[in-house]
């Protein structure tokens, strides 16, 4: 999709499609109520099945694979990127571990090839990769997740944000985005389509709406992709992300935000639209 002409192209991605069946159903909502265009897929939790049935009922939400090496079980023996719980290391143990050289680089060749296959074997097509939790930027998993995107003609996702601003006073937020900049150094995405700007509309809460929304893409041009994380209610649920999915989706489905959005000048579209060319 050529977006000369206009501003720029803007991709609404929700990520953790199969995460439950509240955040599927609330995903759906934002595509078929809002704006999103675009959503990842998590291949080992208690939701895949069902996601993936759902998914294929809306061929026109594109679909990629959501690396998850840090929550619920792996698909494969995956001794190094396990706990000894059998689960996954959290987020912060991963990291250390595939920093200090205690994950297996074939341990993580071989579950990113499962998961992979698991979505195929669902009948979800595959357009762009990213990580559950941004884990696809580090250590060993960042080379497989390359390796694959180019091997498959792919767009993976490059999430640099301005290193100040929107923060809501979060150091925790700060460092974060410190890190996700130094996982994500142009060289390594060298000859690898990704979008040229990145919003992650999940931050601090303070100050997120449909109005800061419009307000972060009209800050920028080019092929803009948009990050966020909606669900339906999931009152007894352990997610922790559950009221702030709620919140999110009511953003997403904002009256006439799409129009407002296209009245600024952007076209909305998906990673294979805008970023790869037409195949054979």
């Amino acid at each position: 999709m050529n977006t000369s002409g206009r501003r720029g192209g803007v991709i609404i991605h929700a990520d953790d499609l199969g995460y439950s069946d509240a955040v599927t159903h609330g995903i759906l909502d934002a595509h078929t109520r809002g704006i999103v265009t675009s959503t990842a897929f998590m291949t080992n939790m208690p939701g895949t099945e069902a996601g993936a049935a759902a998914a294929r009922a809306h061929p026109d939400l594109e679909t990629g694979l959501h690396v998850n090496l840090t929550e619920g079980r792996p698909l494969t023996d995956a001794r190094t990127l396990r706990g000894k719980d059998g689960n996954f290391r959290d987020l912060n143990g991963q990291l250390i571990a595939l920093t200090t050289g205690r994950v297996s680089r074939g341990d993580i060749d071989r579950e990113v090839d499962a998961q992979w296959r698991r979505m195929a074997d669902l009948g979800l097509p595959i357009r762009h990769l990213n990580g559950h939790q941004h884990i696809h930027l580090f250590g060993g998993v960042l080379d497989a997740t390359l390796t694959l995107a180019r091997k498959h003609h792919i767009a993976v996702r490059r999430p640099v944000e301005p290193l100040w601003g929107d923060l809501g006073g979060s150091a925790v937020y700060f460092i974060r985005r410190v890190l996700l900049r130094w996982g994500s150094q142009r060289r390594a995405f060298d000859g690898v389509p990704h979008p040229e700007a990145f919003v992650e509309l999940t931050g601090p809460r303070k100050g997120r709406s449909a109005e800061w929304l419009k307000a972060r893409i009209a800050e920028r041009s080019g092929v803009i992709e948009i990050l966020c994380h909606p669900g339906r209610e999931d009152a007894g649920g352990t997610d922790p992300l559950r009221t702030r999915r709620v919140e999110e989706l009511e953003i997403l489905t904002t009256p006439n935000l799409k129009a407002d959005i296209e009245g600024m000048g952007y076209v909305f579209g998906t990673h294979s639209s805008f970023l790869l060319d037409p195949r054979p």
